[in-house]
């Protein structure tokens, strides 16, 4: 799935809790969902991790990882 639209389907609090859980600001995380940003390799770890691997990583940085 992309980030965006896992990041658009999320409430004002889920979003806030999603921030909180992989540590990033939620203007940085709009950033990352409309692709205007890339992710760090942990950063992207951290949002696999809190999306339940519905976001993964390599579909966020197809660079450092491609298709695992």
């Amino acid at each position: 799935m992309k980030l965006l639209n896992y990041y658009l389907r999320l409430s004002s609090k889920e979003k806030k809790a999603f921030s909180k859980a992989v540590q990033a600001e939620l203007g940085y995380l709009r950033h990352l969902a409309y692709n205007r940003k890339k992710p760090s390799h942990a950063l992207a770890k951290r949002i696999e991790l809190a999306t339940n691997g519905e976001v993964r990583r390599d579909e966020l940085r197809p660079d450092i990882w491609g298709n695992e």
